[in-house]
């Protein structure tokens, strides 16, 4: 009973404090937008993805393989190649 009501606290703390705090729910819709971006890219653009994942769609659906492929990325990479594609490069970014 004493461990099932540690545990009952941890859950009620981690709901409370982690899953839905306002800051993660807001960090989360980001993270959809930015995922849901690199699908759509990346459905229109299959050969854009490494050659492994072309050669997977011999066999498996678009959704499939796209799905495939970002499941595989870590969050930096997927960050860092939403803003490779997406975000407008300037000799003057970063200087204001």
């Amino acid at each position: 009973e004493e461990f099932f009501n540690a545990m009952m606290g941890m859950r009620t703390f981690l709901f409370e404090r982690v899953y839905n705090a306002k800051t993660v729910r807001a960090e989360t819709e980001k993270a959809k937008k930015i995922l849901s971006a690199l699908y759509d890219y990346y459905s229109e653009n299959k050969e854009k993805m490494p050659k492994q994942f072309v050669a997977m769609l011999e066999t498996n659906s678009t959704e499939r393989v796209v799905c495939d492929f970002i499941a595989g990325m870590t969050d930096r990479f997927a960050i860092n190649l939403f803003d490779s594609l997406f975000v407008p490069k300037s000799e003057f970014r970063g200087v204001y």
